[in-house]
């Protein structure tokens, strides 16, 4: 799940900082409530601790009823690129078998366009609009997480769901 829409107009100095606006308040528990429905529901997120996505996995986890617990908050995840994500993965992949990472573009989009194959991927313009979720069947072994050998089995945007901008 890439963060929910932030406020550019917050006043935050830092990008790091920068919070959720309100349709990205409205938008997280949606998009939570989306995944619960469709049976989608994380047993961990991972997620970056800057402002935008630690507010949208806070608001994940409590229209989820998980614990925080089950959130490793990573640092990694914050400005990461490819190499960083994958790493990241690994690094949580013995966890539990339904993960998600809460992040950040442009990482998550080249993550998703190296693990699942191409012809599964959403031809709908940008892959991660802001909170949009993709699931992803991701077969693990031995050798780590394999370039396209998973497959999105589904894509939500906010927009898509009643009463989307």
């Amino acid at each position: 799940m890439r963060h929910a829409k932030s406020d550019w107009a917050s006043g935050a100095l830092a990008d790091y900082d920068r919070p959720l606006n309100r349709r990205g308040q409205r938008d997280a528990p949606r998009m939570a409530r989306w995944l619960c429905a469709n049976r989608f529901r994380p047993q961990e997120i991972i997620s970056s601790p800057a402002v935008r996505a630690s507010e949208t996995t806070r608001s994940v986890i409590r229209e989820l009823e998980l614990d925080e617990a089950a959130v490793r908050w990573d640092p990694r995840v914050y400005e990461a690129d490819l190499d960083d994500l994958l790493a990241v993965l690994a690094d949580h992949q013995a966890a539990v078998p339904v993960q998600m990472l809460v992040g950040h573009n442009p990482g998550l989009e080249r993550l998703a366009g190296y693990l699942a194959r191409a012809e599964t991927l959403p031809r709908e313009g940008k892959l991660l609009p802001t909170a949009g979720v993709m699931v992803l069947e991701i077969p693990t072994g031995r050798s780590g997480i394999a370039r396209e050998a998973g497959a999105c089995v589904a894509h939500m945007r906010p927009r898509w769901l009643e009463g989307g901008d």
